[in-house]
């Protein structure tokens, strides 16, 4: 159901949170959690509790209102997307939308019912799954799981397989070594592995190895110091951007325990530094919070809280692979 206004006070949530981005390069789109209070007026004459409903809203990057609205339980975060599925945490089950349809396709409560184990709570995993990034299989979409002590994986039809026999299904070689020690994030479908070392600028180089398993995989390398850096798309291993393009990585333009966040990179694994978009490229001079960050296909996706005159707002940039950045309407 698309929003018939913009979110301002008394029309929209009283808070808006981005938790999730998705979809595709061509049609990239940030998923925002709010808290929509009704009945306000009625409640206040009548002395009852105003009704306080959990909703959900699809944000694209031509407009700072959403483009779809719909009731969900209440997310409390958000494990990935495939896609325009987006699997999500409602306290300690999960719960499966779909994005571009604005509706959701398995509720928290309909799997628990579903499957006893789920209701007793799960815990996403990898398994050690050498497909799986994080928790999801980017093909499938389906979601590893564990749950009441055991290894499942959870389908997007709403099945649930216990991961021996997912395994034998889709046999994998799970190493029984690290991939990558010390430290190390694996860089998703590779035996690279990249981290993060202190420079005597007072900033850190992010290191580029093979792992144990590999050492010949790719020559040992270095980026140029950065300050407060933090890797994007991480759940577990580190996707690059597009199937064999640079790792992208946040931080900040001057060293400083308390500075922002301001800049966006991408550093192949020659540790060379392929592009820098600044934040302000992105958002302008507007006050930003509560940053979703993700990489959709070949592009960075990211969508901020921003301040408007009307409340509340989600604003939607991308960049794609060349560094070119579409600013946030």
């Amino acid at each position: 159901m698309a929003c018939a206004c913009t979110l301002a006070v008394g029309c929209g949530p009283s808070a808006l949170t981005p938790i999730a981005a998705g979809g595709s390069g061509k049609q990239p789109w940030v998923l925002a959690t709010g808290t929509n209070v009704d009945n306000v007026g009625t409640a206040r004459r009548s002395g009852e509790e105003a009704r306080t409903e959990a909703e959900l809203y699809v944000f694209g990057p031509s407009s700072t209102d959403p483009v779809r609205t719909f009731k969900a339980p209440p997310a409390t975060r958000a494990i990935g997307a495939v896609g325009d599925r987006v699997w999500l945490m409602s306290g300690s089950e999960p719960f499966l939308i779909d994005a571009a349809a604005g509706s959701v396709v398995f509720a928290a409560r309909e799997l628990g019912d579903r499957h006893a184990p789920i209701a007793a709570g799960v815990v996403p995993s990898d398994h050690g799954h050498p497909e799986f990034v994080g928790a999801i299989h980017p093909k499938t979409g389906d979601l590893s799981i564990v749950a009441n002590k055991t290894k499942y994986v959870l389908t997007v039809e709403g099945s649930l397989v216990k991961f021996e026999d997912y395994l034998a299904s889709h046999p994998a070689e799970i190493p029984r070594d690290l991939v990558c020690r010390g430290g190390r994030n694996r860089v998703c479908g590779s035996d690279v592995c990249v981290k993060f070392v202190p420079d005597d600028s007072g900033g850190e180089r992010l290191e580029v190895s093979a792992s144990p398993l590999t050492p010949d995989a790719v020559p040992k390398a270095e980026s140029v110091p950065m300050f407060g850096p933090k890797l994007v798309a991480a759940p577990g291993c580190v996707r690059t951007l597009g199937d064999s393009g640079p790792l992208v990585v946040r931080h900040q333009s001057k060293p400083g325990r308390n500075a922002t966040l301001d800049q966006i990179s991408a550093i192949d694994f020659a540790g060379e530094t392929k592009w820098t978009v600044a934040y302000a490229d992105l958002y302008g001079d507007r006050e930003r919070r509560a940053e979703i960050i993700d990489i959709v296909d070949d592009k960075v996706v990211t969508g901020v809280n921003v301040k408007s005159g009307l409340g509340a707002a989600i604003a939607v940039a991308t960049i794609d692979a060349s560094g070119s950045a579409s600013p946030a309407p």
